[in-house]
């Protein structure tokens, strides 16, 4: 088993691609299904660097002082610039490690923390995957060297919309399976209520504006579907060294893609993702390379179950908060990470004011989970949210830092004002 943080290193820093071809232009097309496989043409691989990947979490209630979670990220190709010895598919697992952060490479990520409070951060490494779909499911397997199944998902549009992961590789003793049913809220793109329209960040270009290299490859060929926003039913099941553990929660299922590894053309990204009770909340802030603040990409949409309060997308100079159909969110706080050394925030807050004027907020705490390197954290954001002067619920929300440029925090100050 190898620890995590010094493969991540070396493997992303390095910056090494050689003899892998990227692609300038997105597909034309799009998929039969919306949660099917938007790079195709060719797939990514060993011989490109293009990416695609499908997200499911489990956040688990609160338990003696633990919130349990689970994360799987089943990738083709790597958000990050492949080393020339790095796997071209994956599968990640985390939660909270018996003694030290692991990794498996390429083919699916599992990510999370049990209840039992042990942390844990696996990749099991895939050598070919096969995606099919049709109009009413996607179906992904993720081979080993010898064409045995290591991890699959299938995802079905219902109703009800499900999404079922499972995963077993004996070399590091793991196996388990996520399970989420999705609520009646549609799925969205990035930019809208529902799956109409582009499912990329162009609609948030400002007219007239001139883009350089990296805002040209993140607006037009970076591209983010939310099939499932919230879920009814979220079950987690694992089995680790031994021991085996199941627990139920609150899910969340997207998929992301590209054509480039993220570290070309992203200085650094910061987004929420989640529920707090009938609430399905989204928010993102990102910042391509070689940019201000002002060109900053801006995502929040905010659902009462089916009901769409906002869905929105722009750039920061574009956002005119408190104005209605806006939002905002920060980060503050302060801790430093035990493994990296670094500052990192505790706590999140983002604001939603709508159409008519109504406000929402959610106050989070950040509890730390895995990975926890220079150039990417994540958290799970728990705290209240909901209508100001309204009822507020428990969240379950997960909270993530992309962060190539490598940009430092400090408490109070921003991490976008470069």
């Amino acid at each position: 088993m190898k620890v995590l943080a010094s493969v991540i290193l070396s493997s992303t820093l390095a910056l090494a691609s050689k003899g892998l071809n990227p692609r300038t232009t997105r597909d034309k097309t799009q998929p039969v299904n919306f949660d099917g496989p938007y790079v195709t043409n060719p797939s990514p691989g060993p011989d490109n660097v293009s990416l695609d990947w499908w997200w499911a979490h489990v956040i688990g209630d609160e338990v003696d002082g633990i919130v349990p979670s689970l994360e799987v990220i089943l990738y083709e190709g790597f958000i990050f610039t492949r080393s020339p010895t790095d796997p071209s598919f994956q599968v990640d697992v985390s939660g909270k490690p018996p003694s030290s952060c692991m990794k498996i490479k390429f083919s699916s990520a599992f990510i999370g923390t049990l209840p039992n409070g042990t942390q844990f951060f696996v990749t099991i490494p895939a050598s070919t995957t096969i995606i099919t779909e049709d109009t009413k499911q996607v179906k992904g397997v993720w081979n080993g060297p010898s064409g045995e199944g290591v991890a699959s998902f299938l995802s079905s549009t219902g109703p009800p919309r499900t999404f079922d992961v499972s995963f077993d590789y004996p070399p590091l003793g793991i196996s388990g399976s996520l399970s989420l049913v999705g609520t009646n809220t549609p799925p969205h793109t990035a930019c809208t209520g529902g799956t109409a329209g582009s499912r990329y960040f162009d609609p948030a270009i400002p007219a007239g504006v001139a883009l350089n290299a990296a805002q040209t490859e993140f607006f037009n060929s970076f591209g983010w579907a939310i099939a499932m926003p919230g879920t009814t039913s979220a079950k987690a099941t694992i089995a680790f060294d031994g021991g085996s553990v199941s627990f139920e929660g609150t899910g969340y299922h997207d998929q992301n893609w590209g054509y480039k590894p993220l570290n070309e053309y992203v200085n650094t990204w910061l987004f929420g993702i989640g529920s707090c009770g009938p609430y399905h909340v989204a928010f993102v802030e990102a910042q391509p390379l070689n940019s201000t603040q002002n060109d900053d990409f801006m995502s929040g949409y905010l659902a009462f179950d089916t009901q769409i309060l906002q869905s929105q997308c722009t750039t920061y100079s574009n956002l005119p908060y408190p104005k209605p159909n806006t939002f905002a969110f920060n980060i503050s706080g302060s801790t430093v990470s035990p493994v990296t050394g670094r500052t990192l925030p505790t706590n999140m807050f983002s604001e939603f004011v709508i159409t008519n004027g109504s406000r929402y907020q959610f106050d989070l705490k950040l509890l730390p989970a895995t990975p926890d390197l220079p150039i990417y954290n994540r958290w799970r954001a728990v705290g209240k949210g909901g209508l100001v002067g309204g009822k507020q619920y428990d969240c379950a929300i997960l909270g993530d830092w992309l962060n190539p440029g490598a940009v430092t925090y400090t408490d109070g100050s921003n991490i976008f004002e470069l």
